[in-house]
């Protein structure tokens, strides 16, 4: 059934971010090919408005455009996860320090409502809602830093993080040990360490990035 998007607003933008939410959901799996044709009928727009937006997901990593015109969703690769916790492991640490030195009363109560949603999430049992959560605190933690280039290459990493926080939430999730390294974080932030939160930050993501490395090797071995 067709999807008919609103006027209002930037239709390309409301393209794009649908878009996302189906690949994030599964709705669209990694290596399904996208047909233009039928996604543009699918969706009301025209092919024009659904180009762009694809456009702008092959920029953020989410799309594959190879010659002859075929486009594919991104499948993340051994290589991919490597580089993706790694990275994240980098910007998280440094956004973390800064965030602690500039702590006031209206960062620690952002950080205390983005914890919050979190504990709902946890208690829920719902791994998309604890997901977003995750990247909530995070997304809370860079908007504390004031350092707008810093903030600019987290966003430009923002979709391939939720594709790679997805397929680790396939591994062992444990929603209390997840719960508590955020909230750890978010109390040394919130009480100016910037010492222990850049550790915290830096380290958090490592054991289930060294995990899917390993999973993904394993599977293109056995695809090889």
């Amino acid at each position: 059934m067709a999807q008919h998007l609103s006027v209002i607003g930037a239709l390309n933008d409301q393209v794009t971010l649908l878009l996302k939410q189906r690949i994030f959901s599964g709705e669209m799996p990694p290596g399904s090919r996208v047909v233009e044709v039928e996604l543009a009928q699918d969706l009301g727009v025209s092919r024009g408005t659904l180009r762009a937006a694809l456009q702008q997901l092959a920029f953020e990593g989410l799309i594959v455009q190879k010659r002859f015109h075929s486009t594919f969703v991104a499948a993340l690769s051994a290589r991919d996860a490597y580089e993706i916790y790694t990275l994240r492991n980098t910007l998280e640490a440094m956004a973390a320090r800064l965030a602690a030195r500039c702590i006031d009363a209206r960062g620690k109560a952002a950080l205390g409502a983005a914890l919050q949603t979190m504990e709902r999430a946890a208690a829920s049992g719902q791994r998309g809602e604890m997901i977003d959560a995750d990247y909530g605190i995070h997304r809370c933690i860079f908007g504390l830093t004031d350092h707008s280039r810093l903030q600019a290459e987290y966003k430009l990493l923002e979709g391939q993080t939720q594709l790679y926080l997805r397929h680790t939430a396939g591994l062992d999730y444990d929603f209390p040990e997840i719960l508590g390294i955020h909230r750890a974080l978010v109390e040394a932030i919130a009480a100016g360490d910037d010492v222990t939160a850049e550790h915290l930050a830096r380290d958090h993501n490592t054991p289930d990035g060294e995990k899917m490395v390993a999973l993904l090797q394993q599977e293109e071995t056995n695809e090889a």
